[in-house]
């Protein structure tokens, strides 16, 4: 060999091959390990996990209320704040922002949903679910239609409903107890009675004639006759006994309710083509 031969000896393995005209090999790499199957979806699952859901409780029966934040802070899932429902419409806006769900009784729910939504810029982030002990059809619906995410009944709620309750809520899902559910199928199956005759229903299901009925709503005999009669084709009843029966069934009436007697000073006045309120002085 010559005297540069050390200048021009290969140096390596891939040299050397190529010096012999061969192809060189690839340098070895280490082999990526795969990653493991929805490690990703559980580290995603884990930070989720890690926030808790904000829930404020206002209602007006303290001892319920008390209950449910115990309920919930059992869990360790939740931040549990509290509020007297009437200074929940009354908080800024900013904290009504940073609320997930509201949990209340039926009056306030529903009118912090109907506030809620009302305003100029609608806030979204809030779900209310209500427990009450108001399982009647009217209620009900006037919820469902105030936007109202989750119905409970006291009487067969549980801590375990409740805390699923919230949790649906916070996914924009409504939960309805099964009482409530069937409230609204029901509802559904006729039509609705107006203002005037629920008025009507809850005093015939007391059992009193049309005379007095007339005399407690301040109408004349037959607008009352009329009403009775739309009572009854929406029900279905044939009778005003069934009609109680089926009011009583469906939550529309509550026996052994007072109904507050006519305005003082209200008289009636018949005329040929339509009934009219007069108000007297005596």
């Amino acid at each position: 060999m010559g005297p540069n031969a050390a200048r021009t000896a290969p140096s390596n393995i891939a040299d050397v091959e190529k010096h012999n005209g061969a192809c060189p090999r690839r340098a070895p790499t280490l082999a990526r390990q795969p990653e493991a199957s929805g490690s990703k979806k559980q580290r995603r699952s884990a930070m989720i996990s890690d926030v808790k859901l904000r829930v404020l409780v206002a209602h007006n029966e303290p001892l319920l209320a008390a209950g449910l934040e115990a309920a919930l802070r059992d869990t360790n899932e939740f931040e549990v704040l509290t509020s007297a429902p009437c200074c929940l419409e009354n908080l800024a806006g900013d904290t009504h922002d940073r609320i997930d769900v509201v949990l209340s009784d039926c009056k306030t729910g529903v009118h912090f949903a109907r506030q809620m939504r009302s305003r100029r810029r609608p806030v979204t982030g809030q779900r209310v679910v209500i427990v009450t002990q108001d399982d009647s059809e009217t209620s009900i619906r006037h919820a469902m239609e105030a936007g109202v995410k989750g119905y409970l009944l006291q009487s067969v709620t549980t801590r375990d409903s409740v805390v699923q309750a919230v949790r649906s809520a916070a996914r924009d899902r409504i939960t309805l107890d099964p009482i409530a559910a069937t409230r609204i199928a029901d509802s559904l199956m006729g039509e609705t009675l107006t203002d005037r005759e629920l008025e009507v229903l809850q005093v015939v299901a007391q059992g009193l004639t049309d005379k007095v009925i007339a005399a407690r709503l301040g109408i004349s005999v037959g607008t009352t006759k009329c009403h009775v009669k739309r009572v009854l084709v929406k029900l279905g009843a044939a009778t005003r006994t069934q009609a109680a029966a089926i009011a009583q069934r469906r939550g529309l009436v509550r026996l052994g309710v007072p109904l507050a007697p006519a305005e003082p000073g209200f008289a009636i006045r018949h005329d040929a083509t339509a009934h009219t309120h007069e108000r007297r002085s005596y």
